[in-house]
């Protein structure tokens, strides 16, 4: 599993410009063989989940390119927890909505987001090259984030055996392509202090509030 390096001692930008409850993932949230991403603009309005949590209303957008071969992502997210955030591309093809606080705790975890937004494809870190990295780092507080790389290491990295099927990542089948359009962009993160019900699930050994979902969109294509 990837390990998640979140501690306040370690905070750095890595070259961004500006600036105990086991629950299962849902079966039926799998991938499917698509055809790859053609090149072009991909755009993600990423819009508020849990801003009850926070006091203010967090909003950003991200900006995926491909062409020639190589991918380019840029995001910001603003009025934004002074934490890190955790970025991910996920499987699924919706985001959550009140309704998938199955629990009734008033909260999306990022369990319950997972049960209907699908598991984790891409961590948008400064490692797009390797979804499991061993200098992992994520943005922090109210951020810009840029990364670029060729696909084919995503691609190629996406394809090795899954060394864990039951954890909250997953790799692509061989013979499945890279497809990002219509999946979910998810970013994650409140302030360490904010009190929340003891039914919050959390994943990877994080604390709660540094994997409750504050944004979340689709990736769509620009058209020509």
């Amino acid at each position: 599993m990837k390990k998640l390096n979140l501690a306040l001692s370690t905070l750095f930008y890595f070259g961004l410009i500006s600036c105990g409850q086991n629950t299962s993932v849902s079966k039926d949230i799998m991938t499917i063989e698509t055809p790859a991403s053609p090149d072009g603009d991909y755009q993600v309005i990423l819009r508020p989940l849990n801003n009850h949590l926070s006091g203010w209303i967090p909003n950003g957008k991200s900006d995926i390119k491909i062409n020639n071969g190589q991918i380019s992502v840029y995001s910001w997210l603003e009025d934004a927890a002074p934490e890190f955030h955790q970025q991910f591309i996920l499987t699924g093809k919706r985001c959550p909505d009140q309704a998938d606080d199955k629990n009734g705790d008033g909260v999306i975890d990022i369990r319950e987001a997972f049960r209907v937004s699908g598991k984790i494809l891409i961590p948008l870190d400064n490692n797009l090259r390797v979804q499991n990295g061993s200098q992992d780092q994520f943005p922090f507080g109210n951020f810009s984030y840029t990364q670029k790389t060729d696909l084919k290491f995503i691609e190629e990295d996406l394809k090795t055996p899954d060394l864990d099927p039951h954890d909250f990542f997953v790799k692509l089948n061989r013979n499945e392509s890279l497809n990002l359009e219509n999946k979910v962009m998810i970013i994650l993160g409140i302030n360490r202090k904010t009190t929340l019900p003891l039914s919050i699930q959390s994943f990877d050994q994080s604390p709660s509030q540094l994997t409750i979902p504050v944004v979340c969109g689709l990736i769509k294509k620009s058209p020509l």
